[in-house]
């Protein structure tokens, strides 16, 4: 008996080993950032070009016509000047640009969640947080790009002064467009159009050649570059280890689906064919996406100086500030001509349905680190839960159903199994004195007691190890417990769902403030994974109460208080999933020993 219990934790701690391992196959620790080699150029900034916020078209008009500024060389580094700053507000965003190099300065998603089925509420996501230098410092959107043969890059276009005309369409869109100074006889104009109710932007770069010689953009295959970085939401200040383990630069290859690179202060790369790239976090994601033609090469760095404050001092940051770099085919701009490049952006929620109407294969962000038969149950498990969703209204009730139609569907598994179980338990205990006999004769012996044993077994026709049929149900539920674990941490939809007392099913309940860190508890009291613990005892009382073996009263709340610590910090969705399911299981156990007695007492 204490073998088969020695094997059972064997079995357990092993299955416990392998679900951490794939929790936490993507975590890792930055190491010390590495010094970059930063642009010369990086520091200096043009003269001050006039800028227009009024609904007149005559900066529009300069654009659309197409003058041909005066070629000139770069401007000789100048004093920092003063930015202008460009807001959009749509219904799903508030969005600040900057005139220096058109990018986005601030962007915060408006979000609305319930903390019970009858009152809502809005608050804001900010998808930037400005780190570094203010006067270098990165922001999203930035362009880079090369002259054949040339080792100078124009990257110093991000730190210029833009000149810019926002208008307001009939249809409710907003559009900007940024117009550079020249450097070395190119300038850009880049076209942000917002709308109104949609999380895709259109984002058009136009190259202008002022010369009367064709240019080459090549630096090794690559032409234009667009970057989003570094990193995505906030940086500073975050406690919540799942935020930490799933921020990753992310691309999806045309064939092969999505990837990802950790942050390192190592640059990284792949170059292939890809659809987009950009960067993801636990419930959001940002992604560029060329649309005329496909990105050649997708790259990934932190860099140095988005490590450090403004005085050189290494900034406390809890999550790497990476930047994805996503480059498209090397291109010609014809002699006093111009290429115009066009992309769709995305910032938004990682949520499947969502993401798979908007196309482009941005479903694939969604459970693409795990393996294929993990994900392919997360999606049927999200569906499920959103159908139920739509009936119950509210999604701790639709967890609870998803539960009780898991246990429904694998009812008949589990039932012969548990069956089995209790069988094997019974006829163990009617044994028992046997095996107590030969264990003290043969004690000196150990192959003879061995052979006693198995004669002993088949004598009264038992498999030794009929009780591993028993562990059917656990081997069961152990995919689907897997794939809600990522399906309930990665699912937006559950962020700031509540649920009684639960604030946030897809986070700790958290009901009391503790006032200090304990270890492996935190800072606060879970409730959820004390009361999965009590179930937890009561499924091992109902499954050992066939048998009177004293070991497994040791047993039973070892492994409850075991798993209890397991899950205490897991996602309350998933603890509340456990809970019931248990006590779903306790009620069949307790079913399946009661007629085991009145079968017993019928044939005796």
């Amino acid at each position: 008996m204490e073998k088969r219990w020695a094997f059972f934790l064997f079995v357990t701690l092993l299955i416990y080993i392998v679900f951490i391992g794939m929790i936490n196959k993507n975590a890792q620790r930055i190491k010390e950032q590495r010094q970059e080699e930063e642009q010369s150029l990086s520091e200096s900034s043009a003269p001050e070009i006039s800028s227009s916020d009024s609904s007149s078209t005559s900066t529009l008009a300069k654009i659309k016509a197409a003058p041909v500024p005066s070629a000139q060389a770069t401007a000789p580094p100048q004093p920092y000047q003063k930015e202008d700053i460009i807001t959009v507000d749509t219904r799903l965003y508030h969005v600040e640009l900057t005139s220096r190099g058109g990018r986005p300065l601030r962007w915060d998603m408006l979000v609305e969640n319930s903390s019970d089925t009858d009152q809502k509420t809005s608050h804001s996501l900010r998808l930037i947080e400005i780190i570094g230098d203010e006067q270098d410092r990165e922001l999203p959107l930035e362009i880079d790009f090369r002259e054949y043969n040339s080792v100078k890059s124009y990257h110093i276009l991000n730190r210029m002064i833009f000149e810019y005309d926002k208008k307001v369409l009939e249809n409710g869109d907003i559009e900007i467009i940024f117009t550079s100074p020249p450097v070395e006889e190119i300038y850009i104009t880049k076209r942000y159009l917002f709308k109104a109710d949609s999380h895709l932007t259109d984002l058009s770069v136009s190259m202008h050649n002022t010369t009367g010689n064709d240019i080459i953009i090549d630096d090794g295959g690559k032409g234009l570059g667009i970057s989003w970085g570094p990193g995505l939401g906030l940086l500073q200040n975050i406690a919540d280890s799942y935020e930490k383990r799933f921020a990753k630069n992310i691309y999806c290859l045309e064939k092969g689906g999505a990837d990802k690179f950790n942050p390192s202060d190592k640059s990284q790369e792949i170059s292939d064919t890809l659809l987009w790239g950009g960067h993801n976090t636990r419930f959001l994601l940002a992604a560029i996406i060329p649309l005329e033609q496909k990105a050649v090469n997708f790259q990934s760095a932190v860099k140095t100086k988005n490590t450090m404050d403004a005085e050189g001092k290494k900034l406390a940051l809890s999550i790497p500030p990476s930047t994805a770099t996503l480059w498209l085919p090397k291109t010609t701009l014809p002699a006093n001509g111009s290429r115009s490049f066009n992309f769709n952006l995305f910032v938004g929620p990682r949520m499947y349905s969502l993401l798979k109407d908007y196309g482009h294969n941005l479903e694939a962000s969604m459970f693409y680190t795990h393996m294929g038969w993990v994900r392919a149950l997360c999606i049927i498990l999200l569906f499920t839960l959103h159908w139920l969703f739509g009936l119950l209204n509210n999604f701790g009730l639709a967890i609870i159903g998803l539960t009780i139609l898991v246990r429904v569907v694998t009812y008949p598994l589990t039932h012969k199994g548990m069956k089995l179980q209790a069988k094997a338990m019974a006829e163990q205990a009617k044994l028992r004195p046997f095996i107590q006999e030969i264990n003290e004769k043969y004690a000196s012996n150990p192959q003879l007691k061995n052979k006693k044993m198995m004669e002993l077994y088949k004598e009264h026709g038992i498999n030794p190890l009929g009780f591993l049929r028993g562990c059917l149900p656990l081997f069961i539920q152990m995919p689907i417990f897997i794939s809600l674990y990522y399906l309930l941490s990665e699912s937006f939809e559950l962020r700031g769902a509540g649920f009684l007392w639960i604030k946030d099913l897809s986070a700790p309940d958290r009901l009391v403030n503790l006032g200090i860190t304990l270890p492996v508890i935190g800072n606060y009291l879970n409730l959820l994974p004390l009361l999965m613990g009590v179930s937890q005892i009561f499924v091992s009382k109902f499954t050992s109460s066939v048998s009177a073996d004293p070991n497994q009263k040791t047993m039973m709340y070892f492994f409850p208080i075991f798993f209890m610590f397991i899950v205490y910090n897991l996602s309350s969705g998933l603890v509340l999933y456990w809970l019931i399911s248990n006590l779903l299981q306790a009620g069949q156990q307790f079913i399946i020993n009661k007629n085991m007695k009145k079968e017993k007492g019928g044939t005796g």
